[in-house]
Protein backbone atom coordinates (compact mmCIF):
# COMPACT_ATOMS: atom_id res chain seq x y z
CA UNK A 1 0.00 0.00 0.00
CA UNK A 2 1.46 3.56 -1.05
CA UNK A 3 2.09 6.28 1.38
CA UNK A 4 -0.35 9.63 0.65
CA UNK A 5 2.18 12.29 -0.15
CA UNK A 6 1.58 15.80 0.37
CA UNK A 7 2.07 19.35 -1.19
CA UNK A 8 5.32 20.57 1.23
CA UNK A 9 3.92 24.07 0.85
CA UNK A 10 0.08 24.07 1.43
CA UNK A 11 0.16 20.34 2.81
CA UNK A 12 -3.13 19.31 0.31
CA UNK A 13 -2.32 15.88 -0.43
CA UNK A 14 -0.86 15.53 -4.00
CA UNK A 15 -2.63 14.55 -7.06
CA UNK A 16 -0.12 12.91 -9.70
CA UNK A 17 2.61 14.43 -7.31
CA UNK A 18 0.50 17.68 -8.31
CA UNK A 19 -0.74 20.11 -5.82
CA UNK A 20 -4.35 21.15 -7.52
CA UNK A 21 -4.31 23.84 -4.51
CA UNK A 22 -0.98 25.62 -5.95
CA UNK A 23 -1.68 25.41 -9.53
CA UNK A 24 -5.41 26.73 -9.11
CA UNK A 25 -3.62 29.40 -7.42
CA UNK A 26 -0.80 29.78 -9.95
CA UNK A 27 -3.23 29.87 -12.88
CA UNK A 28 -4.97 32.90 -10.97
CA UNK A 29 -1.77 34.71 -10.85
CA UNK A 30 -0.81 34.49 -14.19
CA UNK A 31 -4.97 35.65 -14.88
CA UNK A 32 -4.28 38.53 -12.57
CA UNK A 33 -1.28 40.18 -14.13
CA UNK A 34 -3.00 39.67 -17.54
CA UNK A 35 -5.50 41.73 -16.38
CA UNK A 36 -3.59 43.94 -14.57
CA UNK A 37 -1.66 44.55 -18.11
CA UNK A 38 -4.25 45.14 -19.99
CA UNK A 39 -5.98 47.89 -17.65
CA UNK A 40 -2.37 49.31 -17.51
CA UNK A 41 -2.54 49.26 -21.45
CA UNK A 42 -5.75 51.02 -21.48
CA UNK A 43 -5.21 53.68 -19.12
CA UNK A 44 -2.15 54.52 -21.46
CA UNK A 45 -3.72 54.01 -25.14
CA UNK A 46 -6.51 56.75 -24.09
CA UNK A 47 -3.75 59.67 -23.78
CA UNK A 48 -1.29 58.18 -26.64
CA UNK A 49 -5.01 58.52 -28.90
CA UNK A 50 -5.52 61.91 -27.72
CA UNK A 51 -2.13 62.90 -27.76
CA UNK A 52 -2.16 61.42 -31.44
CA UNK A 53 -5.22 62.72 -32.75
CA UNK A 54 -3.80 66.28 -31.62
CA UNK A 55 -0.67 66.06 -33.44
CA UNK A 56 -2.52 64.64 -36.41
CA UNK A 57 -4.51 68.12 -36.19
CA UNK A 58 -1.86 70.25 -35.86
CA UNK A 59 -0.19 68.53 -38.63
CA UNK A 60 -3.40 69.45 -40.64
CA UNK A 61 -3.50 72.33 -39.82
CA UNK A 62 -0.16 73.32 -40.89
CA UNK A 63 -0.35 72.09 -43.91
CA UNK A 64 -3.55 73.96 -44.74
CA UNK A 65 -1.63 77.04 -43.59
CA UNK A 66 1.20 75.84 -46.00
CA UNK A 67 -1.44 75.59 -48.75
CA UNK A 68 -3.12 78.37 -48.12
CA UNK A 69 0.52 80.86 -48.55
CA UNK A 70 1.30 78.76 -51.54
CA UNK A 71 -2.48 79.20 -53.53
CA UNK A 72 -2.10 83.02 -52.30
CA UNK A 73 1.29 83.44 -53.87
CA UNK A 74 0.36 81.66 -56.90
CA UNK A 75 -2.51 83.79 -57.38
CA UNK A 76 -0.54 87.04 -57.46
CA UNK A 77 2.08 85.35 -59.35
CA UNK A 78 -0.95 84.26 -62.03
CA UNK A 79 -2.28 87.88 -62.11
CA UNK A 80 1.20 89.17 -62.77
CA UNK A 81 1.32 86.87 -65.73
CA UNK A 82 4.00 84.54 -64.02
CA UNK A 83 2.07 81.22 -65.28
CA UNK A 84 5.51 79.36 -64.73
CA UNK A 85 5.71 80.48 -61.21
CA UNK A 86 1.69 80.31 -60.41
CA UNK A 87 1.89 76.62 -61.77
CA UNK A 88 4.74 75.22 -59.15
CA UNK A 89 2.77 77.58 -56.57
CA UNK A 90 -0.24 75.74 -57.14
CA UNK A 91 0.42 72.32 -57.17
CA UNK A 92 2.69 72.77 -53.63
CA UNK A 93 -0.78 74.22 -52.58
CA UNK A 94 -2.08 70.65 -54.07
CA UNK A 95 0.41 68.63 -52.37
CA UNK A 96 -0.03 70.05 -48.96
CA UNK A 97 -3.93 70.30 -49.43
CA UNK A 98 -5.32 67.49 -51.89
CA UNK A 99 -8.68 68.00 -50.89
CA UNK A 100 -9.31 71.45 -51.62
CA UNK A 101 -11.28 71.55 -55.27
CA UNK A 102 -10.01 75.59 -55.41
CA UNK A 103 -6.47 74.56 -55.16
CA UNK A 104 -6.32 71.81 -57.70
CA UNK A 105 -9.00 73.92 -60.38
CA UNK A 106 -6.45 76.44 -60.87
CA UNK A 107 -3.69 73.99 -60.78
CA UNK A 108 -5.09 72.64 -64.04
CA UNK A 109 -6.17 76.11 -65.32
CA UNK A 110 -2.59 76.71 -65.14
CA UNK A 111 -1.47 73.85 -66.80
CA UNK A 112 -3.63 74.48 -69.55
CA UNK A 113 -2.46 78.09 -69.41
CA UNK A 114 1.27 77.15 -69.64
CA UNK A 115 0.30 74.98 -72.68
CA UNK A 116 1.03 71.72 -70.74
CA UNK A 117 -2.59 70.48 -72.55
CA UNK A 118 -2.23 66.36 -71.93
CA UNK A 119 -1.29 67.14 -68.64
CA UNK A 120 -4.06 69.76 -67.98
CA UNK A 121 -6.76 67.30 -69.58
CA UNK A 122 -5.63 64.98 -67.25
CA UNK A 123 -5.89 66.73 -64.18
CA UNK A 124 -9.76 67.74 -64.86
CA UNK A 125 -10.76 64.64 -65.93
CA UNK A 126 -9.75 63.67 -62.37
CA UNK A 127 -11.54 66.37 -61.42
CA UNK A 128 -14.95 65.78 -63.19
CA UNK A 129 -14.34 61.77 -62.14
CA UNK A 130 -15.63 63.00 -58.65
CA UNK A 131 -18.26 66.00 -59.80
CA UNK A 132 -18.93 65.50 -63.17
CA UNK A 133 -22.03 68.07 -63.00
CA UNK A 134 -19.75 70.65 -62.04
CA UNK A 135 -20.09 73.21 -64.66
CA UNK A 136 -16.55 74.44 -63.81
CA UNK A 137 -14.23 71.55 -64.84
CA UNK A 138 -16.75 71.00 -67.90
CA UNK A 139 -15.81 74.51 -70.02
CA UNK A 140 -12.40 74.01 -68.65
CA UNK A 141 -12.18 70.49 -70.73
CA UNK A 142 -14.29 72.65 -73.74
CA UNK A 143 -11.97 75.20 -74.09
CA UNK A 144 -9.18 72.60 -74.45
CA UNK A 145 -11.19 70.47 -76.94
CA UNK A 146 -11.52 73.71 -78.73
CA UNK A 147 -7.75 74.80 -78.80
CA UNK A 148 -7.27 71.37 -80.14
CA UNK A 149 -9.77 71.95 -82.73
CA UNK A 150 -11.73 68.90 -81.80
CA UNK A 151 -15.40 70.37 -82.67
CA UNK A 152 -17.11 67.18 -81.04
CA UNK A 153 -15.49 67.05 -77.67
CA UNK A 154 -15.41 71.13 -77.21
CA UNK A 155 -19.64 70.98 -78.24
CA UNK A 156 -19.93 68.05 -75.71
CA UNK A 157 -18.62 69.43 -72.88
CA UNK A 158 -19.47 73.54 -73.66
CA UNK A 159 -23.29 71.24 -73.66
CA UNK A 160 -22.05 70.06 -69.89
CA UNK A 161 -21.07 73.28 -68.55
CA UNK A 162 -24.35 74.78 -69.67
CA UNK A 163 -26.70 72.45 -67.99
CA UNK A 164 -23.97 71.55 -65.03
CA UNK A 165 -23.72 73.33 -61.80
CA UNK A 166 -21.96 76.63 -61.26
CA UNK A 167 -20.93 76.91 -57.77
CA UNK A 168 -21.47 80.50 -57.46
CA UNK A 169 -24.07 82.98 -57.25
CA UNK A 170 -23.40 84.45 -60.86
CA UNK A 171 -24.31 81.00 -62.40
CA UNK A 172 -26.62 82.51 -64.91
CA UNK A 173 -24.23 84.92 -66.34
CA UNK A 174 -21.30 82.73 -66.60
CA UNK A 175 -24.09 80.32 -68.25
CA UNK A 176 -24.40 82.76 -71.00
CA UNK A 177 -21.54 83.85 -71.48
CA UNK A 178 -20.27 79.76 -72.06
CA UNK A 179 -22.85 79.61 -74.46
CA UNK A 180 -21.47 82.45 -76.37
CA UNK A 181 -17.79 80.90 -76.20
CA UNK A 182 -19.87 77.69 -77.67
CA UNK A 183 -21.81 79.71 -80.89
CA UNK A 184 -18.26 81.91 -81.52
CA UNK A 185 -16.45 78.14 -81.82
CA UNK A 186 -19.02 76.57 -83.67
CA UNK A 187 -19.37 79.81 -86.26
CA UNK A 188 -15.29 79.68 -86.49
CA UNK A 189 -15.40 76.02 -87.85
CA UNK A 190 -18.42 76.48 -90.13
CA UNK A 191 -20.71 74.62 -87.69
CA UNK A 192 -23.48 77.18 -88.54
CA UNK A 193 -26.94 75.33 -88.42
CA UNK A 194 -25.73 73.99 -84.64
CA UNK A 195 -24.45 77.77 -84.28
CA UNK A 196 -28.09 79.22 -84.92
CA UNK A 197 -29.99 76.63 -82.17
CA UNK A 198 -27.38 77.94 -79.82
CA UNK A 199 -28.74 81.48 -80.74
CA UNK A 200 -31.99 80.58 -80.85
CA UNK A 201 -31.69 79.74 -77.22
CA UNK A 202 -29.35 82.63 -76.50
CA UNK A 203 -31.88 85.13 -77.45
CA UNK A 204 -34.02 83.62 -74.72
CA UNK A 205 -32.13 84.28 -72.07
CA UNK A 206 -30.08 87.39 -73.00
CA UNK A 207 -30.93 90.53 -70.32
CA UNK A 208 -33.20 93.03 -71.75
CA UNK A 209 -30.78 95.90 -72.74
CA UNK A 210 -29.68 97.20 -76.08
CA UNK A 211 -25.69 95.55 -75.77
CA UNK A 212 -27.65 91.93 -75.30
CA UNK A 213 -29.75 92.53 -78.15
CA UNK A 214 -27.11 93.66 -80.45
CA UNK A 215 -24.60 91.05 -79.54
CA UNK A 216 -27.33 88.22 -80.74
CA UNK A 217 -27.89 90.27 -83.93
CA UNK A 218 -24.21 90.59 -84.69
CA UNK A 219 -23.85 87.02 -84.01
CA UNK A 220 -27.05 86.11 -86.39
CA UNK A 221 -25.22 88.34 -88.64
CA UNK A 222 -21.98 85.83 -88.71
CA UNK A 223 -24.44 82.95 -88.89
CA UNK A 224 -25.64 83.89 -92.61
CA UNK A 225 -29.28 85.09 -90.67
CA UNK A 226 -29.48 88.68 -91.99
CA UNK A 227 -33.38 88.58 -91.55
CA UNK A 228 -33.41 87.52 -88.06
CA UNK A 229 -30.53 89.53 -87.23
CA UNK A 230 -33.20 92.33 -87.77
CA UNK A 231 -35.79 90.62 -85.93
CA UNK A 232 -33.04 91.26 -82.83
CA UNK A 233 -32.45 94.81 -83.48
CA UNK A 234 -33.04 97.03 -80.34
CA UNK A 235 -35.54 99.36 -81.02
CA UNK A 236 -36.02 99.75 -77.78
CA UNK A 237 -35.12 97.84 -74.28
CA UNK A 238 -36.59 97.91 -70.73
CA UNK A 239 -34.05 100.83 -69.67
CA UNK A 240 -34.30 103.41 -72.81
CA UNK A 241 -34.99 103.33 -76.32
CA UNK A 242 -31.77 101.53 -77.74
CA UNK A 243 -31.83 103.16 -81.55
CA UNK A 244 -33.83 104.49 -84.61
CA UNK A 245 -33.95 102.95 -88.25
CA UNK A 246 -36.13 103.77 -90.87
CA UNK A 247 -37.76 101.43 -93.01
CA UNK A 248 -35.65 102.64 -96.12
CA UNK A 249 -32.58 101.95 -94.47
CA UNK A 250 -33.96 98.60 -93.82
CA UNK A 251 -35.08 97.72 -97.57
CA UNK A 252 -31.81 99.34 -98.56
CA UNK A 253 -29.33 97.52 -96.64
CA UNK A 254 -31.24 94.06 -97.23
CA UNK A 255 -31.10 94.50 -100.90
CA UNK A 256 -27.06 95.80 -101.04
CA UNK A 257 -24.86 93.10 -102.42
CA UNK A 258 -22.98 93.65 -98.85
CA UNK A 259 -26.06 92.86 -96.67
CA UNK A 260 -24.39 91.56 -93.66
CA UNK A 261 -21.94 94.56 -93.80
CA UNK A 262 -24.85 97.55 -94.25
CA UNK A 263 -26.88 95.48 -92.17
CA UNK A 264 -24.33 95.66 -89.18
CA UNK A 265 -23.91 98.78 -89.64
CA UNK A 266 -27.24 99.78 -88.17
CA UNK A 267 -26.90 97.68 -85.30
CA UNK A 268 -24.80 100.93 -83.27
CA UNK A 269 -23.74 100.59 -80.06
CA UNK A 270 -24.30 104.13 -79.33
CA UNK A 271 -27.01 105.96 -80.89
CA UNK A 272 -28.21 109.77 -80.83
CA UNK A 273 -30.63 111.61 -79.58
CA UNK A 274 -32.29 114.81 -77.98
CA UNK A 275 -34.30 115.46 -75.28
CA UNK A 276 -37.61 117.89 -75.61
CA UNK A 277 -35.77 120.35 -73.46
CA UNK A 278 -32.43 120.42 -75.74
CA UNK A 279 -31.92 123.74 -77.77
CA UNK A 280 -31.92 123.58 -81.53
CA UNK A 281 -28.05 124.59 -81.47
CA UNK A 282 -27.91 120.92 -79.08
CA UNK A 283 -29.62 119.27 -81.86
CA UNK A 284 -27.68 120.71 -84.90
CA UNK A 285 -24.27 119.40 -83.14
CA UNK A 286 -26.26 115.98 -83.09
CA UNK A 287 -26.54 116.33 -86.53
CA UNK A 288 -23.22 116.13 -87.00
CA UNK A 289 -22.28 113.02 -85.06
CA UNK A 290 -25.87 111.12 -86.83
CA UNK A 291 -27.38 112.90 -90.11
CA UNK A 292 -31.00 111.83 -91.27
CA UNK A 293 -33.60 111.37 -88.21
CA UNK A 294 -32.77 112.18 -84.64
CA UNK A 295 -35.00 111.15 -82.15
CA UNK A 296 -36.66 113.02 -79.10
CA UNK A 297 -36.86 110.82 -76.39
CA UNK A 298 -38.76 111.74 -73.03
CA UNK A 299 -36.44 112.37 -70.12
CA UNK A 300 -38.66 110.94 -67.76
CA UNK A 301 -39.77 107.58 -69.43
CA UNK A 302 -36.10 106.70 -71.55
CA UNK A 303 -38.83 103.96 -73.29
CA UNK A 304 -40.83 106.84 -75.14
CA UNK A 305 -40.05 108.38 -77.93
CA UNK A 306 -41.79 111.92 -78.48
CA UNK A 307 -40.79 112.59 -81.67
CA UNK A 308 -38.39 112.93 -84.64
CA UNK A 309 -36.89 115.58 -86.38
CA UNK A 310 -34.68 115.93 -89.50
CA UNK A 311 -31.83 118.74 -90.45
CA UNK A 312 -34.88 120.01 -93.24
CA UNK A 313 -37.07 120.64 -90.32
CA UNK A 314 -34.60 122.39 -88.10
CA UNK A 315 -33.55 124.68 -91.19
CA UNK A 316 -37.03 125.87 -92.53
CA UNK A 317 -37.83 126.55 -88.67
CA UNK A 318 -34.37 128.45 -88.27
CA UNK A 319 -35.19 130.13 -91.77
CA UNK A 320 -38.77 131.24 -90.72
CA UNK A 321 -37.46 132.59 -87.63
CA UNK A 322 -34.74 134.91 -89.37
CA UNK A 323 -37.65 136.10 -91.99
CA UNK A 324 -40.03 137.33 -89.05
CA UNK A 325 -37.02 138.96 -87.69
CA UNK A 326 -36.85 141.11 -90.75
CA UNK A 327 -38.06 144.62 -91.24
Amino acid sequence: METASYCPQCGTQLIARQCPRCDRQQEFGIFRREILWLVLMAALTVPLYMGTRSLAAWNREIQAQTAASWYQRGEQERQGGDIRAALTSFHRATVNDRENFQYAMSWAVALAAAGQTPEARLALVRLRDSTPENAQINLELARLAAKQANVPEAARYYRNALYGVWPDPQGEQHRREARIELIRFLLDHQERSTALSELLLLSREIPANSASYTLVARLLLEAGEAQRALDQFPQASREKLAGLVTRQSLEEAMQSSRRAEMVSSLLADVWIHVHPDHSLEVALDRFSQNPGLLPVVSRSDLTRIEGVVTLDSILRFLQRGSQTKEP
